[in-house]
């Protein structure tokens, strides 16, 4: 494995409430600490915020959504952990990713740092209605087949992956 040697946690990929706003069942990064790096994470819709959580989460509950004080809840990925965090703390996944895997990552973290990417490579390819299978189902496992609903996996000499479309018809 490689270290990484860049000690700026701080990116400059900093957004306002103007540009962007996270939408719930979002894969994002969070920073939750401003000792942690950024952590690939999903903003929960309501029926997902854990009860102990909830009164943490103003983005979701009776706050303002565009405020940059409201809180949305996240799920951080690989970690098993619910936390909330500020817009100013959360930055969009695909656009910031290149820059976030840049960051320092300490050495005890760095593997569930790398499989916590990759669960949310795989959750960004699903429809948003579709992330977090296993936290729904608690007999799923992440980045099981089951929790994959929409990845459909070819049978080919080199494994491809590709999603499915779902259509719906409306008669």
């Amino acid at each position: 494995s490689v270290e990484n040697t860049n000690t700026n946690t701080n990116t400059n990929t900093s957004t306002s409430s103007s540009e962007w706003q996270p939408s719930f069942e979002e894969v994002v990064w969070v920073q939750t600490h401003s000792s942690l790096p950024f952590w690939p994470a999903c903003i929960l819709n309501c029926d997902l915020i854990p009860d102990d959580v909830k009164g943490m989460a103003t983005a979701a509950f009776g706050g303002a959504r565009n405020s940059r004080r409201a809180k949305h809840a996240v799920y951080m990925y690989a970690s098993n952990m619910y936390d909330v965090a500020t817009i100013v703390k959360i930055r969009p996944y695909l656009t910031s990713r290149n820059d976030m895997l840049n960051q320092t990552v300490p050495v005890n973290t760095q593997a569930l740092y790398a499989k916590a990417v990759g669960i949310a490579d795989e959750e960004e390819k699903l429809y948003s209605h579709s992330r977090l299978a296993w936290v729904r189902d608690k007999s799923l496992k992440p980045s099981s087949p089951k929790a994959m609903p929409n990845i459909l996996t070819l049978n080919t000499q080199s494994p491809i992956t590709v999603p499915l479309i779902l259509v719906e018809v409306k008669f």
